[in-house]
Parts: structure tokens; C-alpha cells; sequence
């Protein structure tokens, strides 16, 4: 462990909840309360619902809170849920409901980070296998997911790489380093945040140098486009560009 640890905490979480187990979970209706009204004499507040019995809470429980234990990240929602139940029970021929599903989808959301709640290590989200079963059931089978790059020169098992750490706290940079170095996983960075970690360096216009670690050198062109001498240091690195736009 560390002696003196950096302060964090985890903001904005709903993690604890207590996960209701049911296999039915995706099929199981909304059950309402029963609705008794106000009664002959509304000025004593009489219970106007019937709770629910034990197993109706159970079942409802299973409906609403498995996926939110399971996800636990700051940008899930209760849309996001009953989207996944809607699509789960649409009928496949009804195109009219997928479109509008889709196009729903497909609005572009609103800035997560205002300056008044800037980003945190939590908004780094993993799609959990609960929010994806429903597709992938029937199709369970061998995937291969490894990504040839480079003419054959690097193969990552995965169909991604991790960067944004260059500039964080020693202590993050070496948990993260260990992380992915267990995954087998690339960083893309100015500088290599692990031994044993796939470093690609992104050499930004007129600052630092090649280095004959990294295993691809990644040559930024700015916001505004500069000619770039892209060279590899040995026949085995990677040679690639990063293009980006100050409008984007």
C-alpha cells in the first residue's frame, strides 16, 4: 500500500444497491400499487396505495435494480434501463418503434462536464455483461477481438488502446500502468506509463523526440496542418498520425 495516499472519493454513485436476483428479470412487467383514494376523511392522511407483499417487491425490485447495481456508472439513467426493457420487448417486424428508438439514441446528449462538475476517474464506464445478454445470448461462441497493425508488426488482443494519464498523479499513472500491462493493453501517451505496457507515443509538433521504446510513434499535426518527417526507429514500430480539429 501507499503510506500517503492522494484524497479520493467516489462521487455520484448509486453502487451499494443491494442486487435483486431473478433470471425472469428483463420479462417481468411494471406491477402498480393498488390506488384506495383519499378515503372519507382526507385531512387524517390515510394510506391512499397498497404496498407491495413480498414477492411483488422482489420481482419489481429484480426489474428496476439489477442494472443499476451492475452499472453503477455516473451517466446511466432510468432512460437508459427502460430502453434496454423496450428493446427486449418489441416486436422485430415493428420497424416504425425501432426507428424512433434509434433516432432517440442518436440525439446528441448535452456537455457531461460543465465547468461545475468537472470529469473523474469514475466516468471511466464498462458496459457490464447484463446490459448486453440480451443480444448476445443466442450467439454465444468464440470471439476473436485481437487487431493487426502496422502490415503485421503489432497485434493488440484488444480493439482498443487507453490515453489521457500523462499529466495525473505518479501514483494513478502506476496503478493504471499495472492495469494495463495484466490487460495486455496499449497507452497512447508523451510518455510510457509502464514497462511492459504497449506504449505509442504522440510526438506533438516541436516537442520531444522519438524514443526506440515505444512501439508506435504517433505524429500529431495539431489544429492546424504541419508537415511531419515520420521515420521509425526500427523496421518492428508502428507508424501513425493523429489528426484532430480545434472545431471538433
Amino acid at each position: 500500500g501507499n503510506d500517503d495516499p492522494i484524497p479520493y472519493k467516489t462521487p455520484y454513485r448509486t453502487r451499494r444497491v443491494t442486487v435483486a436476483q431473478d433470471i425472469e428479470w428483463s420479462e417481468i412487467p411494471p406491477m402498480k400499487q393498488e390506488f384506495r383514494g383519499l378515503g372519507d376523511d382526507p385531512a387524517a392522511f390515510p394510506e391512499s396505495e397498497v404496498g407491495y407483499d413480498p414477492e411483488t417487491a422482489k420481482a419489481e425490485a429484480a426489474r428496476c435494480f439489477r442494472c443499476d447495481a451492475e452499472t453503477g456508472s455516473s451517466d446511466y439513467s432510468v432512460r437508459n434501463r427502460e430502453d434496454i426493457i423496450t428493446m427486449a420487448r418489441t416486436n422485430p417486424l415493428d420497424h416504425a418503434s425501432h426507428a424512433a428508438m434509434l433516432q432517440q439514441r442518436l440525439l446528441t446528449p448535452a456537455n457531461p462536464f460543465p465547468e461545475s462538475r468537472p470529469a473523474t476517474l469514475d466516468d471511466i464506464v464498462f458496459l457490464p455483461a447484463n446490459l448486453s445478454r440480451l443480444v448476445i445470448d443466442p450467439y454465444r461462441e468464440a470471439c476473436r477481438i485481437d487487431t493487426e497493425i502496422g502490415a503485421g508488426r503489432m497485434s493488440s488482443p484488444h480493439p482498443f488502446i487507453v490515453t489521457g494519464f500523462d499529466d495525473v498523479p505518479e501514483e494513478v499513472r502506476s496503478s493504471i500502468g499495472a492495469g494495463l500491462a495484466e490487460g495486455n493493453c496499449g497507452y497512447l501517451g508523451a510518455r510510457q506509463i509502464g514497462e511492459n505496457v504497449p506504449w505509442w507515443q504522440l510526438l506533438e509538433p516541436g516537442n520531444g523526440e522519438p524514443s526506440a521504446d515505444a512501439a508506435a510513434l504517433i505524429y500529431s499535426l495539431g489544429h492546424e496542418f504541419q508537415a511531419v518527417e515520420a521515420k521509425r526507429l526500427h523496421d518492428d514500430q508502428v507508424l501513425g498520425l493523429a489528426v484532430s480539429s480545434v472545431d471538433a
